[in-house]
């Protein structure tokens, strides 16, 4: 039988061509690029911000075949970013969502699915006999073992971040360039750690960010124009400026590129690779707090339901919110105050006196008491449990025996932490509550 047409180099189908013809045409890609991109595999982990338009531009490109990991479900506060999902896929496992957006738009889409989350015990094995990792997640944990699992499957990584306005990318471990390791060998403070969920995104940003590693996921298949390797974009949204940084150097003795890192078969087990900082609730406040500075939930829902009756002429019991200012002006209880966790640690970085007394400033406004003696119970609180813990462990060692007396007519007699915050609050006390 005749063919009906040949390809240099062969390998292109007729629907190939009708399909990718005017990414084919372009310098670069060429019918031999495009066979390199139809006989690739490329691992997504996340399928988040990042991650959904990662997957969908990596499918409608043609990529061979996909590996889709998240371990998530589709939660309505995520549908402004991650533009993958759909208001009826709410509750549905993100890779099942994503799997089902993008064979809408390629019906041959080779796409696998895992359902877990990145760690120590699966990243090598699933980064083994793919060409090119791209880490759509937004924790540190994540990112430390999605490094060193790519780079001692010798699998290059293309990396990305996306907070408030500000969105970054860079490529790693492909051909002389650094790992992520290479330059931050040591994760950073918890305590100044952000993600998209604390600190919050504006909704296009990680779409224009994924769709950037989509991006240098194809030139490195197609091994067509410069990538970032050893280069980090920058990009603010606010100002829309962008920039790009250039690199240091591998690091030869880098504890994941190196060449002794690279002999071994396994990733050794590493403190960072633990997601601590994922713990809220009880789960966090069990380990800082003793029982009698914290309070479940649901007892907290009692008092808070008749705090008007229960709170009496001479003690009183307070809610103080110490969230960010934005996020307690967007919802908070009535008859709460803001104190942002960031102001009380400003405070004791003053010195303890000076956070002592400027706290106990802040109560005295708070009550507004002129008469009479008030014995006052603080309860802390926030979105998940976390910064209220923080709060609480903090001024447990500014004033470290309780009751005090505040001023001659305040007595502060107890510092409470919520366990679960305003999230456990919505679910548990009243759904009228926003969660987010």
């Amino acid at each position: 039988m005749t063919e009906s047409f040949l390809s240099e180099p062969p390998g292109l189908t007729s629907d190939d061509v009708g399909r990718f013809s005017r990414q084919i045409m372009c310098e670069g890609i060429s019918a031999a690029g495009m066979i390199k991109i139809r006989n690739s595999k490329v691992v997504c982990v996340g399928l988040g911000g990042l991650g959904s338009t990662i997957a969908l531009y990596l499918c409608a490109a043609g990529v061979g075949k996909m590996t889709f990991i998240d371990h998530d479900e589709v939660d309505v506060s995520n549908l402004h970013r991650q533009v993958i999902h759909s208001t009826e896929q709410v509750g549905v496992k993100k890779v099942d969502s994503a799997k089902e957006a993008c064979l809408r738009i390629y019906p041959d889409a080779c796409i696998e699915t895992v359902e877990e989350m990145i760690s120590l015990t699966n990243a090598t094995r699933l980064f083994a006999d793919c060409d090119v990792v791209v880490d759509g997640t937004d924790n540190v944990a994540s990112r430390y073992i999605i490094n060193d699992a790519a780079m001692l499957c010798k699998r290059p990584l293309v990396s990305g971040s996306a907070m408030r306005w500000e969105g970054q990318l860079s490529v790693y471990g492909y051909k002389e360039g650094p790992c992520y390791r290479c330059l931050f060998p040591v994760p950073p403070p918890a305590a100044a750690v952000g993600s998209c969920n604390d600190t919050g995104v504006v909704g296009p940003l990680p779409g224009m960010i994924g769709c950037l590693q989509a991006l240098e996921t194809l030139k490195i298949i197609a091994d067509a124009g410069e990538t970032l390797s050893g280069r980090l974009f920058v990009f603010d949204g606010r100002r829309f400026t962008s920039r790009v940084v250039k690199l240091r150097g591998r690091n030869p003795d880098c504890t994941a590129c190196g060449a002794s890192a690279l002999s071994s078969e396994t990733l050794p087990p590493r403190e960072e690779y633990v997601p601590t900082c994922c713990a809220v609730g009880a789960a966090y406040s069990a380990g800082v707090l003793s029982a009698s500075q914290r309070t479940s939930i649901e007892e907290f829902g009692k008092w808070y339901t008749n705090r008007h009756t229960l709170n009496t002429p001479d003690r009183v019991s307070l809610v103080v919110d110490v969230r960010a200012r934005i996020q307690y002006s967007m919802a908070y209880l009535p008859d709460s105050v803001n104190l942002p966790l960031s102001e009380l640690q400003r405070w004791r970085s003053e010195g303890e006196e000076i956070c002592r007394f400027k706290f106990f400033h802040f109560l005295e406004e708070a009550i507004k008491s002129s008469e009479g003696t008030k014995h006052v119970t603080v309860f802390f609180i926030c979105r998940r449990g976390v910064a209220s813990t923080q709060a609480t462990e903090l001024l447990s060692k500014v004033i470290p025996t309780l009751p005090a007396e505040v001023t001659p007519h305040v007595t502060l007699d107890r510092i409470v932490n919520v366990d679960g915050g305003l999230n456990a609050y919505h679910s548990q006390v009243d759904a009228g509550f926003p969660y987010y």
